[in-house]
């Protein structure tokens, strides 16, 4: 592996893990949910201005960067809670393939 260990005070923020469930609804039938699978330590950033409106043309809308210790289980189905607010996860890139931290591009939603 290349690169030095993520210390420990880059992450000072708490982000619910979240991915998706199916759940029973009242008639019978199933229907989208989400529920919490872990609660980690965090590095969250807003996006800059220039990088929102860069974004707005090539993704869609990332709003803030989080970044986590490595989770091979993570994927942009998921999304995150964060101080009340939701953060859909538009993409997990593994940063320089080192299975050591997780940079998750976020959009917030409503």
């Amino acid at each position: 592996m290349s690169g030095r260990p993520v210390r420990a005070g880059t992450y000072r923020h708490r982000v619910i893990l979240q991915k998706p469930v199916e759940t029973e609804g009242d008639y019978g039938g199933t229907e989208p949910g989400y529920t919490a699978v872990a609660t980690v330590w965090a590095r969250v950033t807003p996006s800059a201005g220039k990088e929102n409106y860069q974004a707005r043309q090539v993704m869609s809308e990332i709003s803030h960067e989080v970044r986590i210790r490595y989770r091979r289980d993570v994927s942009a189905r998921w999304r995150l809670s964060f101080r009340g607010r939701t953060l859909m996860i538009e993409s997990a890139i593994n940063v320089e393939e080192a299975n050591r931290e997780l940079l998750l591009e976020c959009r917030e939603t409503d």
